[in-house]
């Protein structure tokens, strides 16, 4: 029986789970629960929790009771914040926290020792506090379709940064040196922000009727064409005369 199967059920007590590695509840069994330290410290095996599309915004104290989770999923719920429990969950490797409300990255309240892959896409982050230097482990960062203006020169503390997703945000400026010189990182993803628009052209264009030019003042002839010496705006240049244009 799975997880997810018998925490459904109303006959069945979360407590019947407490040898899983894996457990996905729903916004309905989690309801249901009486969160204490007592009930989640019996999970000893659990490495893996999925409360993902629960409309949660915080979560309580107890779950740093779990002792070997490594995977916590928390997408599409209401946190506007990183719940302070996350940051003591000591061997927590991998964070989901996509499509929150969340308006700032900071190492606070993350476990930077154990964390190797972060996931913030779809939330309303405008601001990397300078602390992220503090996540010296952290390999995989996604953080596309947020409202980031610029990256720190702090994460270029980050050295075992190996992907870092930027896409859809808001970036116009370039990123720091000190980022980009990471020795790991083999993969940045900045599609959809100005930064990453080709310039709009500063090609000037001259009406061919505003310069003269003498057939007799040859200049050189090569393969494409012949250059004479002509006049624009009284000032001597070099008019390029095609062969097709002839």
């Amino acid at each position: 029986m799975s997880a997810a199967t018998s925490a459904d059920k109303t006959d069945v007590r979360i407590e019947d789970e407490k040898d899983s590695t894996e457990l996905n509840l729903s916004c309905t069994a989690w309801n249901r629960i009486s969160h204490t330290i007592d009930l989640w410290g019996q999970f000893k095996n659990l490495t893996k929790l999925d409360l993902n599309n629960n409309g949660l915004k915080t979560l309580p104290a107890c779950l740093e009771a779990l002792p070997s989770l490594e995977i916590l999923f928390l997408s599409e719920n209401n946190f506007d914040s990183i719940p302070l429990c996350i940051g003591n969950m000591r061997k927590l490797r991998m964070l989901s926290l996509r499509g929150n409300n969340l308006t700032e990255l900071s190492s606070s309240n993350l476990p930077s020792r154990s964390l190797v892959w972060l996931i913030l896409t779809n939330n309303r982050i405008c601001n990397i506090d300078p602390n992220v230097r503090e996540l010296k482990n952290m390999r995989k960062l996604m953080l596309s379709h947020n409202k980031l203006t610029s990256i720190p020169k702090e994460m270029g503390e980050c050295k075992d940064l190996e992907l870092i997703r930027l896409a859809n945000n808001e970036i116009e400026v370039p990123l720091p040196i000190e980022f980009l010189v990471l020795p790991k990182l083999a993969w940045i993803s900045l599609a959809g922000n100005p930064i990453a628009r080709s310039p709009q052209s500063t090609e000037k264009v001259i009406s061919k009727s505003n310069v003269s030019f003498d057939e007799s003042a040859i200049l050189g002839i090569g393969a494409s064409g012949t250059v004479y010496l002509g006049k624009y705006q009284g000032k001597h240049v070099a008019v390029k005369v095609f062969k097709q244009e002839r």
